[in-house]
């Protein structure tokens, strides 16, 4: 097995507003992206856990066929990933190509749970990275579709 490792990320950005969070679009070369999407379509596709010094690194692409290729995009509320005690970062690999606005996925960012209009807007476009430390002030939401 080949395995795929980056020294550094060309045209990565890292944002401070309205709370810090990295964007690298183009983020796998494209042999790795096309691999990865011939897997996740696979009859079998396989992922686990693995853990490194005091973390956890979380392999678990969204294997179900359906909802991978939903019709609807759900809502997720304003929330924030925190865990009281934890030092996680999160992140996310949109893979899904012809992204669209009516295709719904769009995560915001918020300075505080309340505020009406996000800060800030992120397009899940194909081969994104978005990474960001989880914080109890770190208020995101992703918009449904419709």
């Amino acid at each position: 097995m080949r395995t795929f490792r980056r020294e550094s990320i060309d045209g990565a950005i890292l944002y401070g507003e309205p709370w810090q969070h990295l964007v690298a679009d183009d983020f796998l070369p494209a042999d790795v992206l096309e691999r990865s999407l011939e897997e996740v379509a696979a009859e079998s596709y396989e992922y686990g856990i693995e853990y490194r010094g005091s973390g956890r690194i979380e392999f678990s692409l969204l294997r179900s066929e359906t909802l991978w290729r939903a019709e609807d995009t759900p809502d997720f509320p304003t929330h924030h990933d925190h865990v009281e005690g934890g030092n996680t970062i999160a992140s996310f690999l949109y893979l899904s190509p012809g992204w669209s606005g009516e295709c719904g996925g769009r995560f915001n960012l918020y300075e505080a749970k309340e505020q009406g209009t996000p800060s800030s807007s992120i397009e899940p476009v194909q081969n994104r990275l978005l990474a960001f430390h989880t914080s109890p002030s770190h208020w995101h939401s992703v918009v449904g579709r419709g």
